[in-house]
């Protein structure tokens, strides 16, 4: 559970690696930034992704069949990255791409009821 914890908590640790060769003076506070972004990013999608995995889940009648799929599978890369402690965001990464696809599909449904919704009070 630990590490499933830090995995999802922590930001990307090559920003932290990074090494200011030619000794700017503003190095510091983007690295401080890069890494917030970074941590934050993590999070966000993290937690995005594992609850509308499990609400497509559990909506699995009403869920077509390819989002099913995706959502096993990103629960399955959140899950399996209790293997390694402190990898930061090297397994969860993995599954951002396909939360984007999970909203872009979640919005062209919605699309379609907010058109009807309108037709209806225009009329």
């Amino acid at each position: 559970m630990f590490c499933i914890y830090s995995n999802s908590s922590k930001g990307n640790f090559i920003v932290s690696d990074c090494k200011n060769v030619t000794k700017t003076c503003y190095f510091d506070f983007f690295r401080y930034l890069f890494k917030a972004i970074s941590k934050m990013q993590n999070i966000i999608f993290t937690i995005c992704s594992v609850l509308i995995s499990i609400y497509l889940l559990i909506n699995a009648k009403k869920t077509d069949k390819f989002y099913l799929l995706i959502s096993i599978f990103i629960l399955y890369l959140f899950f399996i990255s209790a293997i390694s402690c402190f990898q930061c965001d090297r397994f969860h990464i993995a599954f951002f791409p396909l939360l984007l696809l999970i909203f872009a599909n979640l919005k062209k449904k919605q699309a379609p009821l907010k058109n009807q919704t309108l037709s209806k009070i225009n009329t």
